[in-house]
């Protein structure tokens, strides 16, 4: 167990499970994330000014470092061009006196260091020249970004001669963990590196990077809600169409056109009125349009494509936690959601705009029905898996905290509900003159569809997992 130099974070590991890290506020009692690494845990260091900057070592034998803050969607990861063989590595954080966020990689007959330094700050470790590679602010958050880092050649006493080496080696006879494995003035292989550029300011706390008036609140989710979802199925042969299932944003981007072939299969819709979540109440309408190939041979899982929901905090965690492509959304109702029959419209978040883009009405069925409990475990047995694969998703508008990811995740649900009935689902939709209505939302489909109306129902939303493709 590791406690931060502000003590209210814990980073701990189990030999239960040697690679996974779990990080907890000591304020709230919660846990902030977990870590899962393929190699068990070496060492954890916290930064002895940052209190949200870790440094993580794992058991393997290249010379590779993790590092981990509140702030960041995902942990940054570089592997350092150490000579082979590397031997036994040691990591450590180095202090020089001054506020410079610098780190030691070490074995027995080489080392490298690293720094973290200020966003357009000039480099302090190297004036200029082809030997050094840098890697600009905006590829410091491409996920997997491979960087030619050279080192830089190294002057008669091993080290540039604008390195301030007498700080440097004052500190280093400090630091127990390394001193014994190389000595700055006489380590010719020695190489020094700037692995990432970003705003370091101590001045602020965790959550750096999230926009401000936001409440954060990382997984896992507990949520409670009511619901109402219809489904039907579609064949692969009708062709995905884009313009229904992705909003504009992610139907322009890249990150979509790259994220795996359409499969068709059971297309859901989902109208869900949150009344307990890690950040308020909410309403929220979801499209899963059936099953995606996931590059990477990872099999086809399905995955949500649109989501509207109706307030800022749920739409940026939403897509910083698990790729869920949150938008902002006017949501009107005619009726009372929780008694049928009513009409529930989506409009844009410009009030000017007053067509709805979706619309939809629940009533119940002609005769009476049951009622019975539900659990998405059931799925599984039809086909329907409790899982979705989520690509990563473009940056929006940040005012609108559109905030953009680069991993693909995994995450599981489980959904429970003891009371479901069956009920109607009509997705007539208003066209754009007053006498022109469509029959039908999505092309080819009947406008009435069986739906199930899920009532005092909990979703436990999990931590994602890292897909590699």
């Amino acid at each position: 167990m590791e406690y931060n130099a502000s003590g209210d974070l814990l980073a701990s590991t189990s030999s239960d499970t040697p690679s996974t890290i779990w990080i907890h506020s000591l304020e709230s009692g919660r846990a902030l994330t977990t870590l899962i690494h393929h190699s068990p845990i070496k060492a954890l260091h916290w930064h002895p000014v940052l209190p949200d900057l870790l440094l993580i070592h794992c058991a393997i034998p290249e010379p590779t470092v993790h590092l981990w803050r509140a702030g960041w969607h995902s942990p940054r990861i570089q592997t350092l061009p150490l000579k082979a063989p590397v031997g036994k590595l040691k990591v450590a954080w180095l202090s020089c006196g001054d506020e410079k966020v610098r780190f030691v990689l070490s074995s027995n007959n080489q080392s490298a260091l690293g720094q973290l330094h200020y966003t357009g700050e000039e480099d302090p470790w190297h004036a200029g020249g082809d030997s050094f590679a840098r890697m600009g602010p905006e590829a410091m958050f491409d996920e997997g970004h491979s960087i030619d880092l050279s080192p830089v050649k190294p002057e008669a006493d091993g080290l540039p001669t604008n390195t301030p080496t007498v700080e440097l080696t004052a500190e280093l006879g400090q630091t127990t963990e390394v001193q014994d494995t190389f000595h700055y003035r006489h380590a010719k292989q020695t190489a020094v590196y700037t692995l990432f550029h970003e705003d370091l300011s101590t001045a602020s706390r965790a959550m750096a990077t999230d926009p401000p008036q936001i409440k954060i609140a990382p997984p896992p989710w507990t949520c409670h809600y009511e619901a109402y979802v219809g489904a039907f199925y579609v064949s692969a042969k009708s062709g995905l169409p884009r313009d229904l299932a992705y909003e504009h944003l992610e139907a322009s981007s890249a990150e979509t056109s790259e994220a795996g072939v359409w499969k068709g299969g059971m297309v859901m819709i989902q109208l869900l009125r949150y009344t307990s979540t890690p950040v308020g109440p909410y309403d929220e309408m979801i499209l899963l349009p059936g099953n995606f190939d996931v590059p990477g041979g990872h099999g086809s899982h399905t995955r949500i494509t649109r989501i509207y929901v109706s307030q800022r905090d749920t739409t940026y965690n939403g897509r910083k936690n698990w790729n869920i492509p949150k938008h902002i959304a006017r949501f009107k109702y005619t009726g009372d959601f929780s008694a049928p029959p009513f009409t529930v419209q989506l409009f844009p978040q410009d009030p000017s705009i007053d067509t709805p883009f979706f619309t939809a009405s629940l009533q119940h069925l002609a005769f009476w029905t049951p009622s019975f409990p539900f659990s998405s475990n059931l799925l599984k047995w039809i086909g329907i898996p409790n899982t979705l694969v989520q690509p990563p998703l473009p940056e929006g508008d940040p005012r609108e905290v559109i905030c953009g990811t680069n991993t693909w995740y995994k995450v599981t649900t489980s959904i429970y509900s003891p009371k479901t009935k069956l009920v109607w689902m009509d997705l007539k939709q208003p066209g754009k003159e007053a006498n022109e209505e469509r029959n039908n939302w999505w092309p080819g489909i009947k406008r009435w569809h069986l739906g199930l109306w899920l009532q005092s129902t909990q979703m436990d939303l999990g931590y994602p997992e890292i897909v590699k493709v």
